[in-house]
């Protein structure tokens, strides 16, 4: 990160000379400096106001600075810690990047050149620490979301296996168990579909196989494959599809409308209703999903897209990984088009999710 980026700074020393020079040297640069010369000082500045960057002199009148370090670590881990030290006091510097300082810079050191190269070098580091946390924290998310969502299917899968032995094959039950083996292994492996999905996309190579297609044929198959859930919830599911070709990849594409519509029938109670639309309007084609079901929460649609989101409006309705819409997304942009939400909020004002692609 270029540290012109940076917009105010914290100075903590008992030097008023440091203090100055560093207002001094960073004003030129758009920078506000803001200093103090106590722990007691800090504490106080920091209890109000956040900073881009921290100064933070190792002795002070008050105390140690690695307290403060500690104590500022404890709340924020965001936020850039350079060290201002003297000669010799390499032990006590080790042990403060032990403790989540960026960086450290000699007190003689100031009025050298490098000195803006140390600055960079320490508010790279704070964010190279958060990338490496994010990519950790992801990756526990992806393994824990894995775990969670296949051990439903595959349990189901084998318990009725399990029933399957017991019965004969004149059993009455049997194809209905049998049924339940099946209907589980697809589920798992729809599961593992995605999760590839997604690993391709991440990894940029999601590859379209475009060809001229009637999309109202797409609506079609896509509801024909998930209404039937729609039909044991009671809802009522309805479509209207106006014919159009169009120029697209008939598999990815009803990947996206059955994924829109199989949320809808997830997120909407039983009796509820749900309204498919394929449509034209300013030299677009619009599908448009829409359900009077239980809603997103406002906070919940600028991120719903993202990666491993969930809706957290406390239904009980199972859920995939997470990757479904972020997969959707990905497929609609790179037909040229875009995809929203909009959603009343709440039970019964629904949501309505619209995907706008070239009519060309």
């Amino acid at each position: 990160m270029d540290s012109g980026k940076l917009v105010s700074v914290l100075t903590i020393d008992d030097s008023a000379t440091v203090i100055a020079y560093l207002r001094t040297l960073l004003k030129e640069r758009q920078i506000m400096t803001d200093g103090c010369g106590s722990l007691a000082e800090a504490r106080s500045i920091l209890a109000q106001k956040k900073f881009d960057l921290i100064f933070l002199d190792l002795v002070l009148p008050d105390g140690s600075g690695i307290d403060l370090l500690k104590e500022i670590r404890a709340k924020d881990k965001t936020t850039p810690i350079l060290m201002l030290t003297g000669r010799g006091d390499v032990k006590t510097v080790v042990s403060a990047m032990a403790l989540g300082a960026d960086g450290f810079v000699e007190k003689q050191d100031l009025f050298l050149d490098d000195f803006m190269l140390a600055v960079d070098r320490a508010v790279e580091h704070r964010h190279g620490i958060l990338a490496r946390e994010q990519l950790e924290q992801l990756k526990r998310d992806m393994y824990a979301m894995i775990t969670h969502d296949l051990r439903n299917p595959i349990g189901n899968a084998g318990a009725a296996a399990d029933l399957l032995l017991t019965m004969t094959p004149d059993d009455p039950d049997h194809k209905q168990v049998l049924s339940i083996i099946r209907t589980s292994i697809d589920s798992a492996l729809g599961l593992m579909e995605q999760y590839l999905d997604y690993e391709k996309i991440n990894a940029g190579f999601l590859e379209l196989h475009k060809s001229k297609c009637n999309l109202a044929d797409l609506v079609t198959a896509s509801v024909n494959n998930v209404g039937m859930v729609a039909r044991k919830r009671k809802q009522e599911l309805t479509v209207d599809a106006q014919a159009f070709e169009a120029a697209v990849d008939p598999l990815r594409m009803q990947q996206v409308m059955e994924n829109l519509i199989s949320n809808a029938i997830k997120y909407t109670q039983e009796g509820g209703k749900i309204s498919v639309r394929l449509y034209g309007t300013n030299g677009s084609i619009i599908f448009e999903v829409e359900d009077n079901g239980f809603g997103i929460p406002p906070a919940e649609l600028e991120t719903i897209f993202g990666k491993f989101k969930q809706l957290t409006n406390g239904t009980k309705l199972s859920r995939g990984f997470g990757l479904g819409l972020m997969i959707a997304h990905e497929i609609v942009e790179a037909h040229g088009g875009t995809i929203k939400a909009e959603s009343g909020g709440s039970i019964a004002k629904g949501s309505r999710f619209t995907v706008r692609l070239p009519a060309v």
